[in-house]
């Protein structure tokens, strides 16, 4: 999980392990990366920023350094040149606003002249890493705070094979995030021209790849009737489809879109 972090924010508690019966350890300090004030962007386990820190323009100033990055990694060989602009894929949870933080990072890296493939609706981070994989992009980008509250929201990106960024990658970014910590967010520059954003639905993507781990007929001559419930995330729509597909009678509950219910 990347975060962008006041640097003089209070301190606030780091969760450990990875389940949902994690932990806390008492009040302290994350380490932070040595950029200049006021933002930093961190890779922790600890919970991500809150809407006083998890602004606009900051999503953006993230947005860029992402871009500068690949951009940087094209020009010097290291990204594979197809002649068409690296493809940067991004998904979003259903939280307040994290369709718009989403969008504001795609018109970002489109502006840098990246082909920002961005996800129709909500969808599961699992949804997201297969598509960076699948569309063989050079990275991915996801908007969610994972299992916080919904007060909380953050920005998760994700290497061309799908899985977390290195930490290679990481300095990479906060490099470029340093250099320009302090500009106009919305001042881009870059050796390509502007294109604009693509929206792609990664549903028939993820089903196609789950006809290829599950047996569905199976499942569906097992004549069942199915009660999914999403709990109003974005994994709303997904089983009940994948379910639907292998022939399954499906009902979903609290799959509507519902930002002041959400029982996380």
């Amino acid at each position: 999980m990347f975060l962008i972090r006041n640097l003089a924010a209070t301190p606030f508690r780091v969760p450990t392990g990875d389940g949902p019966g994690r932990q806390s350890l008492p009040s302290c300090e994350v380490p932070r990366c040595h950029l200049r004030p006021p933002f930093a962007l961190e890779r922790t386990a600890g919970e991500p920023s809150s809407s006083e820190e998890f602004t606009f323009d900051n999503v953006r100033r993230v947005a860029r350094a992402i871009g500068d990055y690949v951009l940087e990694e094209l020009e010097r060989g290291e990204a594979p040149d197809t002649g068409e602009p690296p493809a940067i894929v991004l998904g979003y949870d259903t939280r307040f606003l994290s369709d718009r933080y989403a969008i504001a990072v795609a018109e970002v890296l489109a502006a840098q002249g990246l082909r920002a493939v961005l996800s129709r609706s909500s969808c599961p981070t699992p949804v997201l890493s297969y598509a960076v994989r699948a569309l063989g992009a050079a990275a991915g980008v996801m908007i969610t705070a994972s299992h916080n509250p919904p007060r909380y929201n953050g920005l998760k990106v994700k290497a061309p094979h799908g899985g977390p960024a290195s930490s290679h990658v990481i300095r990479g970014i906060e490099e470029h995030l340093a250099r320009r910590a302090d500009a106009d967010p919305t001042k881009i520059s870059s050796p390509l021209p502007p294109r604009p954003m693509e929206r792609l639905n990664l549903l028939p993507v993820y089903l196609e790849h789950v006809r290829g781990l599950v047996d569905l007929e199976v499942i569906g001559r097992s004549d069942l009737h199915v009660v999914v419930d999403p709990m109003y995330g974005s994994g709303r729509g997904y089983l009940r489809s994948i379910l639907t597909a292998a022939g399954c009678d499906v009902m979903e509950i609290r799959g509507e879109l519902n930002l002041l219910l959400r029982p996380f």
